[in-house]
């Protein structure tokens, strides 16, 4: 009986290691998980030293000067383009630096609102008032702001207020993008 004991023993043990080797966890998905986690751990690094340089703390970088510039380049342009300006001469001589401050693209839209181009008359009677609000500034080279303008428009003296919410590149005073919202 000892004979088929250990003979029985042997034959487990070899049928215990086909089914340990049959069942044996695949360490490519682990293997899979991990580097993924190295790449997303390397992702997080970089955005957060990019962040650090964007930052509108880094290199004493004076944000409340930056602001103030701002708020009067952008006021500046608005109040013009919507009031200011009350014929074409005065516009020419103006318009570059409108378009240097506001960008060409959103220049021409505030052009639009203060000139007829059927009339070929500017209709903005006076600017009410140009307000410029900053969201809260993490990044330096792409700041969100606001501006409300409400001006005085034609012959009907009719309020018109918009605003635009400005994807702003502080530190170089450029417009990156913007958003364009009637308020009435």
């Amino acid at each position: 009986m000892n004979k088929y004991a250990g003979l029985f023993l042997w034959s487990l043990v070899a049928v215990l290691a086909l089914i340990v080797i049959a069942f044996k966890p695949d360490n490519s998905k682990v293997i899979d998980l991990k580097n993924q986690i190295v790449k997303i751990n390397s992702e997080i690094e970089y955005k957060k030293d990019q962040t650090e340089l964007e930052s509108p703390l880094k290199n004493n970088f004076n944000l409340e000067k930056y602001k103030q510039e701002t708020t009067n380049k952008l006021t500046f342009a608005f109040t013009q383009l919507l009031g200011g300006i009350h014929d074409n001469s005065s516009y020419e001589k103006q318009k570059k630096e409108l378009q240097n401050i506001l960008g060409t693209d959103l220049e021409n839209v505030v052009y639009m609102h203060g000139y007829n181009t059927e009339s070929k008359k500017w209709v903005v009677n006076k600017n009410d008032s140009t307000i410029v609000g900053f969201d809260d500034i993490t990044n330096k080279s792409d700041s969100v702001l606001y501006i409300t303008t409400t001006y005085e428009q034609g012959t009907t003296n009719q309020k018109i207020k918009y605003m635009y919410k400005i994807h702003y590149d502080l530190e170089n005073y450029k417009v990156l993008s913007y958003k364009e919202l009637s308020l009435n």
